[in-house]
């Protein structure tokens, strides 16, 4: 028997399309980055890959439970598992990398991680904000078209 979605108040909807693209789309880069790492720096590598496996675990246990869950909060805890194991997985290549691993990021020294902290530190807080302001926004409309307040 299939599971009937909990309906959102606002803008947020259960979709499997949105929610394993987002989910898995936010985290493929631990499972390549652990894969890359496992054999060169093993302590990087193992946790990059336990850091993917938490955030699809609890995603995927937030969708099993789609027909209990509102999709609004879900989606608000998802984004913050995401965070918090992408910012693990950033905070130990920092300190655990091996003095001949050279990243080719955007800054021209090449090695500053700045940039990735602050998509975790800075980026996903506001995308969060922003979802937050989206669901809250419709949720008004919905209700004002209902003749509400």
């Amino acid at each position: 028997m299939a599971k009937e979605p909990m309906k959102g108040p606002g803008c947020f909807q259960w979709n499997t399309g949105a929610w394993f693209g987002s989910q898995l789309g936010s985290t493929c880069w631990m499972l390549v980055g652990g894969a890359l790492y496992a054999f060169c720096a093993p302590l990087i590598g193992v946790t990059f890959l336990i850091c993917f496996a938490v955030a699809n675990a609890i995603g995927t246990s937030l969708w099993l439970r789609r027909d209990r869950l509102r999709p609004y909060p879900a989606i608000q805890i998802l984004l913050l598992v995401i965070a918090m194991s992408g910012l693990v997985a950033l905070v130990t290549f920092d300190v655990l990398r091996p003095a001949n691993v050279r990243l080719d990021l955007t800054s021209e020294n090449g090695g500053d991680l700045h940039e990735g902290y602050l998509m975790f530190l800075v980026g996903v807080p506001l995308g969060m904000v922003g979802a937050h302001l989206m669901e809250w926004s419709a949720t008004a409309a919905r209700a004002r078209a209902q003749g509400g307040c």
